[in-house]
C-alpha cells in the first residue's frame, strides 16, 4: 500500500515539481494550497507525512500548525516545514509546535526531500 504524502504549498510550480517527483517515487500525493485546505483534506485522506510551507495565503504554516495540534496527536504524522525563510525563529516555532525538520526550498534538491520523505516514513 503506497505511503500519502500531503504537500501544502501555494506555489503551483513547486507543487507541480515536489508532486512529479514524488508520485514517481510511488508515494501517493494528495495537495492543498492553504492551511485551511490542507485541514480539510487531512481529515478525509489520512496522509502519513506533510510538507507544509510557512508563507501561504488564508492560513499559513505556523498557524495551520497550532490549529493541528488542537485535535490531532502530532507525533503519530511528521511534519516537514518548507519555507524560503531563513529567519532561524521560525523554524524554530515550527520544530517547537512539533515539525520534524525545516528545509530551506532554495537550498534543497527534490531529491533530498524524497531522501527526508522516506526518512521519517520508515521511522
Amino acid at each position: 500500500m503506497k505511503k500519502k504524502i500531503m504537500i501544502v504549498e501555494d506555489d503551483s510550480f513547486l507543487m507541480d515539481a515536489y508532486t512529479l517527483k514524488l508520485s514517481q517515487t510511488d508515494f501517493e500525493i494528495i495537495t492543498a494550497t492553504n492551511g485551511a485546505e490542507a485541514l480539510t483534506a487531512f481529515e478525509d485522506k489520512k496522509p502519513d507525512l506533510i510538507i507544509l510551507d510557512i508563507l501561504m495565503p488564508i492560513m499559513d504554516g505556523i498557524s495551520f500548525l497550532k490549529k493541528f495540534i488542537e485535535t490531532h496527536d502530532i507525533s503519530k504524522i511528521p511534519i516537514i516545514i518548507a519555507t524560503n525563510n531563513d529567519q532561524p525563529e521560525v523554524s524554530k516555532e515550527a520544530l517547537a509546535l512539533g515539525a520534524v525538520d525545516v528545509f530551506i526550498k532554495s537550498d534543497i534538491s527534490i531529491k533530498d526531500i524524497v531522501g527526508k520523505c522516506n526518512k521519517y516514513l520508515v521511522a
